[in-house]
């Protein structure tokens, strides 16, 4: 039962949020669970639900800003691991794993949540359309794993192998395919919910926002890599960073772009065309934690138990087609490239884990949507990233020690 709403101010609100996920990311490393868990569970413990203290309104509009700039703080660290010519020392095996895998999850899970919503939704007081969008949106987003899930685990027990060093590279990967994927799915979803539905216009609107927001992002860093030139001071290139970020925060939505993309197209430039590129990544180290940790108690403070508990089948629906399809995908991906035995095993079982990257691409893909139907949404998503964050850790690890790879 929730508390009755204690009427505080906006700042105030987000300085008891840092510190309730401070210490949620800290209990929730006690219990051997990652720190995005806690900093959800935090969220839901302010939330409406409970405590009482962030009502909906305020996450849905004053604290919208805090995930547009968190989203391209995300964006920009996935764009930092597509580094050309690491991947390319990994060989075709990471490409045909990652294609295939990520068209699996895409297909398996969109058609799952399609059927779900037939046979368990509200369906009656949804379009045919509107079903049709929601299960692209979730398959979209289904196709992101969590790197921080997976490099956590690995450290942990000190793995290393050939199954290890191909789901580094599937994860390095994989978040950057979601991108592009979830961008042309939103641009596609905005033509079928339109009255008028599907024409060469809309069609052509998802090429204008990969190319475009690939565009912007590269101009912006290489503006950023000239203005930074000579500098080697951290806090002089956070600012540029941040400002950048942010701008790309603003701006991209006016011109129908992806911010997220865009600033991953930054991250990706930097990495592989700026001599001082690790400076530029650590030069954020320092705010991450913070606004990660903000970002994600809003996404817990939107959770709705009412919704959940009317259709909490569609998180474990989720949960299981999205396993099922990046599964599949493996073992195609596997075969074409005539891979390890235990790769084609166990890798599905390794890109499981599921947290911020899903997270910030439901709060995204929910403002397409009619805001019950986006709240559902995000209700549903976040409760399978809950239990996917509870399994799939020490299923991980699981599958690195039948691989024989673990050192610990």
């Amino acid at each position: 039962m929730a508390l009755p709403h204690m009427d505080i101010s906006l700042l105030a609100t987000a300085g008891i949020m840092i510190l309730a996920a401070y210490i949620g990311g800290r209990l929730a490393n006690l219990i051997g669970l990652p720190r995005i868990s806690g900093y959800l569970f935090a969220g839901i413990l302010l939330g409406e639900n409970l405590a009482n203290l962030v009502p909906k309104h305020a996450v849905a509009v004053e604290f919208s800003w805090i995930t547009s700039v968190a989203l391209c703080i995300i964006g920009y660290g996935i764009g930092g691991s597509l580094e050309f010519k690491r991947l390319a020392r990994l060989g075709s095996t990471i490409f045909w794993i990652t294609f295939f895998q990520a068209i699996g999850a895409l297909v398996f899970s969109t058609i799952a949540i399609y059927v779900a919503l037939r046979l368990f939704g509200p369906s009656e007081m949804l379009m045919t359309n509107t079903i049709i969008s929601m299960s692209l949106t979730v398959g979209a987003i289904c196709v992101a794993t969590a790197p921080s899930s997976v490099l956590a685990v690995i450290s942990e027990t000190g793995a290393r192998g050939v199954y290890t060093d191909i789901l580094l590279g599937v994860v390095a990967l994989d978040d950057g395919v979601t991108l592009l994927i979830f961008a042309a799915v939103m641009a596609l979803i905005q033509g079928i919910l339109r009255p008028e539905g599907l024409n060469l216009h809309t069609l052509l609107v998802p090429l204008w926002e990969i190319v475009g927001s690939i565009s912007i992002g590269c101009l912006f860093a290489f503006l950023m890599s000239k203005l930074l030139t000579g500098i080697y001071e951290e806090g002089a290139i956070l600012k540029v960073i941040l400002g950048a970020l942010i701008l790309i925060a603003g701006l991209c939505p006016h011109i129908h772009c992806s911010p997220i993309l865009a600033s991953m197209s930054v991250g990706c430039f930097i990495v592989n065309y700026e001599k001082r590129h690790n400076l530029f990544f650590q030069s954020t180290d320092p705010i991450e934690n913070a606004v990660f940790g903000l970002f994600f108690a809003l996404a817990g403070a939107h959770m709705d138990f009412r919704v959940l508990s009317s259709f909490w089948h569609l998180s474990l629906v989720i949960l299981v087609f999205r396993f099922l399809g990046k599964q599949f995908g493996v073992f195609l991906g596997s075969s074409v490239s005539k891979t390890d035995e235990r790769v084609k095993k166990y890798l599905g079982i390794g890109l499981f884990p599921q947290a911020g990257v899903s997270i910030g691409l439901i709060l995204v893909g929910a403002q397409y949507f009619d805001r019950w139907i986006g709240e559902l949404l995000i209700n549903f998503v976040i409760g399978s990233v809950i239990f996917n964050e509870i399994i799939s850790p020490p299923l991980l690890k699981w599958c690195l020690t039948k691989a024989g790879e673990t050192t610990r």
